[in-house]
């Protein structure tokens, strides 16, 4: 990739064009799994949601944004979490994901996340 076509990629600003409140408290992990997917049903027996594409990827991308490596588990991960508090673990992944604007859905959860003002 030409280093000019690399630097506008780096300088496109980025949007997330439907994305949900963080949480303001550390949930349990039946609830942060829950979190994990809009779905009315729960994981298929013998899984959870951390054994989906979404629970690979908050291990491989957030993990190592609160200082774990990506191989720790769903203990370690939420212990983390609760160690950190979720102020701090909501400023550190909002600041590393390199997002621009957010486009809130507030209908979704809203006695579990942020609103507005507070994002």
């Amino acid at each position: 990739m030409s280093t000019d076509l690399a630097g506008l990629i780096d300088a496109v600003e980025l949007i997330d064009h439907h994305c949900h409140g963080v949480v303001h408290e550390n949930p349990p992990r039946a609830v942060f799994e829950d979190l994990m997917t809009e779905s009315p049903w729960p994981a298929p027996p013998g899984t959870s949601g951390w054994d989906s594409q979404v629970g690979m990827a908050i291990r491989r991308r957030c993990a190592p944004v609160l200082d774990l490596s990506p191989d720790r588990g769903p203990e370690d991960y939420l212990a983390r979490r609760a160690e950190l508090g979720a102020a701090e673990v909501n400023r550190r992944l909002l600041g590393n994901a390199g997002l621009h604007t957010l486009l809130l859905d507030t209908g979704y959860r809203g006695d579990d996340i942020l609103d507005v003002p507070a994002m």
